[in-house]
């Protein structure tokens, strides 16, 4: 009986250890078990930096896996694993309005060039008219230049200062970015022209300032461009007109002068423009009538949800001289003809 015994306790051990060490081996090194998942340490560390330098800014609400009155990693906003690895990250747990957002504050973490395989990064917050400025701070970390995968990258309306980094190099990937509604400066960094996949950039209500490179050129895919309510100035680069897949062009309250170019007609995908409140003068192009765009139109604001009214083609408040196009004549609105010969 007592050898029975032994053997019968030696088994129990043997498989005690068994299950032990299945359970210890169910994620690899490197990775954190949660959920009878495996979460990366590297992706995790980025998440908690977040956690703790937003404080008590958090939305507790979202506090919806314990309950116990703190966000922890697996908490804070929405995200999106794939084995194990972090690919989509949002402020936004649902509906973009504010009550969904989960209220990050303070610097991004240096160490977000962690996130490797992130496709997807929105850090913005919604333009509620009563705050509509984000949490954030601080400078955009250089490191952002890592997420070499990422293809849709939003920091709106946040507090974000300093110059634009240098940093898109390595974002080949990049369709969408969104900076606006910030407190950035200077010069537009060069590598911002080589991101050739980009379909939508909006920069607008910064403090950018100088002139749009001729590189340009190189964003053969855009669609959709805002840089609008900056500092910019000069002439418009030839560039811009040979962006033949561009459909919204808003560039209004800059110092942009010189004229707009006949070679406007390239822009055959072209619906709306709006270059109001600069210097541009001399005569508008005939060529403008050659587009499909509905020159009287107006459209709500679809970009932000707050029922703004925008028209589709706008260039008052500029010097531009008459005769106008006959396809314009009726949505010219106030024009400086001062320095126009009678």
């Amino acid at each position: 009986m007592r050898y029975l015994l032994i053997i019968l306790s030696l088994v129990f051990w043997s498989c005690e250890n068994i299950l032990k060490q299945d359970e210890s081996e169910l994620c690899d090194a490197g990775y954190t078990e949660f959920g009878y998942s495996c979460y990366y340490n590297d992706d995790i560390n980025v998440l908690n930096l977040f956690i703790q330098n937003s404080g008590e800014s958090l939305n507790i609400e979202l506090d919806d896996s314990n309950n116990d009155g703190e966000i922890s990693w697996n908490e804070l906003c929405r995200q999106n694993w794939v084995n194990g690895r972090l690919e989509q990250f949002s402020v936004f747990v649902g509906e973009v309005l504010p009550e969904n957002n989960c209220n990050l504050s303070g610097n991004i973490p240096d160490n977000i060039g962690n996130w490797s395989e992130l496709k997807y990064l929105d850090l913005g917050y919604h333009p509620d008219p009563d705050n509509t400025s984000g949490l954030l701070t601080g400078t955009i970390p250089e490191s952002i230049g890592n997420l070499s995968k990422l293809e849709s990258l939003y920091l709106y309306n946040n507090s974000f200062e300093g110059n634009a980094p240098n940093i898109f190099d390595g974002l080949t990937q990049l369709k969408t970015l969104w900076l606006c509604n910030n407190y950035l400066t200077g010069v537009l960094p060069e590598s911002l022209w080589s991101l050739v996949n980009l379909e939508i950039l909006y920069l607008e209500d910064n403090q950018f300032e100088g002139q749009i490179s001729p590189d340009i050129i190189n964003l053969v895919n855009l669609k959709d461009i805002w840089l609008n309510d900056n500092f910019f100035t000069g002439n418009l680069p030839d560039g811009i007109y040979h962006l033949s897949m561009l459909e919204r062009l808003f560039i209004h309250n800059n110092q942009f002068e010189g004229q707009i170019s006949s070679s406007i007609s390239n822009l055959t995908q072209l619906v709306k423009i709006n270059i109001q409140n600069n210097l541009f003068s001399g005569e508008f192009p005939n060529e403008i009538c050659s587009l499909d765009i509905d020159f009287g139109h107006t459209f709500v604001d679809d970009v932000y949800y707050l029922d703004y009214l925008w028209q589709n083609f706008n260039i008052e408040n500029n010097y531009f001289c008459p005769e106008y196009p006959l396809c314009i004549q009726d949505y010219i609105s106030e024009q400086n003809t001062s320095e126009c010969e009678e």
